[in-house]
């Protein structure tokens, strides 16, 4: 996208969202390697999978949130790729188990619950 005659990734605020982005996109994928060595061993395979599930559901649907700020009206404008994965992104968080069952999950495992 344009603004201001220049492409929006070289404003300060645009750049720093989509390194945010990325960093979290390869946290993501570190995280979801260690669950995957992990599970078949069964050691903590709950705790572990409920971590990876909440982590990256939660950080998708940010993601999305943050490219429709990105991509403004063009986001709106129905029936697009941005569109249709911002509610995918909230779905993520309610058919692998909500959130706040994968906290409570994490919780038990801490000794909180």
């Amino acid at each position: 996208r344009q603004a201001f005659g220049q492409s929006i990734s070289k404003f300060q605020a645009i750049s720093h969202k989509l390194a945010e982005i990325s960093t979290k996109l390869t946290v993501s994928r570190e995280l979801l390697q260690a669950c995957s060595k992990v599970v078949p061993d069964g050691s903590k395979s709950t705790v572990m999978a409920s971590k990876t599930k909440w982590y990256i559901s939660e950080f998708y649907k940010q993601a999305m949130i943050d490219f429709h700020q990105i991509f403004a009206g063009a986001a709106f404008r129905g029936n697009n790729d941005v569109e249709r994965s911002l509610r995918a992104s909230v779905a993520s968080t309610l058919y692998s188990g909500t959130s706040e069952v994968h906290k409570s999950i994490i919780a038990q495992s801490l000794g909180l619950k």
